[in-house]
């Protein structure tokens, strides 16, 4: 879990630098991110909230993040865009932040829970013509479809989306599950305001709804880029002692029969797993076997060098992308 979290961090700040320059075409659009509970790091609900902060970094924005408990009355119409994030069950959202969502005419994306309590509060099938009854932790829904597309689901869990007012309600994506045959709204948009029945973030993989939802973006921000078919590439358990594949080899073989991809290399971090496992090395030399283009320049005399230097550590290496 640990590791897809940080390689989903790693992919939001990359992806801000896949499309250089396109971004600043578009004003500038202050973002406010509030997240369930406090502002502390330690709130789990901070880590969704600052991934969506990474990914709104690939747009021409300011984003602030904060807990609904530092909230202000009125805050949500000082922002061109208010996200709202929660982590647990019984979230119950402080009245100061869902009063400004059903008075304000600016856009409100809302993901995960604290609907529940919120629907059963205020009369959301009127304002917004659809409510949120129960969280269905039972069903496995493991798809989500868009537009023909399917994604995977890795969070089976999902917030029953009651739709009552189909007229005013546009449903965007469905999840589905495949062992119940049950197909329930996934995303749904009713006029400024936008529900995700659960956290795009929570056990995603590498072709999750969590790419869907990093492509909803460009039309919930009103920022179209060009298509960028860059990819990143994660080659574990590639150390000095893989003679007969190395990293580039590896890269060529993934990528060149397809898509006809440049294939490149570079020094990474790596972790001595053993005796003394936090430890950080950087070694450029031990790391890249192989240069730019798949041009193997194998340097093996540098390679064990840094081999015998590292076994007073460890004599296996993980390479962390």
């Amino acid at each position: 879990m640990k590791n897809s979290l940080r390689c989903l961090l790693i992919l939001g700040v990359l992806l801000s630098f896949f499309v250089p320059g396109i971004s600043q075409e578009y004003p500038l659009k202050k973002i406010l991110v509030v997240v369930e509970g406090s502002s502390d790091l330690k709130n789990y609900a901070m880590g969704d909230g600052r991934q969506l902060a990474e990914l709104l970094g690939h747009f021409n924005t300011a984003v602030t993040v904060k807990g609904v408990n530092k909230y202000f009355p009125g805050e949500v119409n000082t922002f061109d865009f208010t996200f709202y994030i929660g982590f647990n069950p019984r979230d119950a959202v402080p009245p100061k932040f869902t009063d400004d969502v059903l008075s304000t005419s600016k856009p409100v994306i809302w993901m995960n829970t604290g609907m529940i309590e919120f629907s059963k509060r205020s009369n959301l099938r009127k304002k917004f013509g659809f409510s949120v009854s129960t969280l269905d932790s039972l069903d496995d829904f493991n798809y989500v479809k868009s537009n023909n597309k399917v994604f995977t689901k890795g969070e089976p869990n999902a917030n029953i989306i009651e739709i009552s007012n189909r007229r005013v309600v546009e449903v965007l994506a469905v999840a589905y599950s495949s062992r119940k045959r049950r197909e329930i709204p996934y995303i749904v948009r009713s006029k400024n305001f936008m529900y995700i029945a659960d956290s795009p973030f929570a056990s995603a993989t590498e072709n999750d709804r969590y790419l869907l939802f990093a492509d909803m973006l460009h039309d919930i921000l009103h920022e179209q880029h060009e298509e960028s078919h860059s990819a990143l590439i994660r080659i574990e358990d590639v150390d000095p002692l893989s003679e007969s594949r190395p990293a580039a080899r590896h890269c060529r073989h993934f990528i060149k029969p397809r898509n006809s991809l440049p294939c490149r290399s570079n020094s990474v971090l790596c972790r001595p797993v053993g005796r003394n496992p936090r430890e950080f090395v950087r070694q450029t030399g031990f790391c890249r076997r192989d240069q730019i283009h798949g041009e193997e320049r194998r340097n093996d005399r540098h390679a064990r060098h840094h081999t015998s230097v590292q076994r007073n550590h460890s004599r296996r290496f993980r390479i962390l992308g």
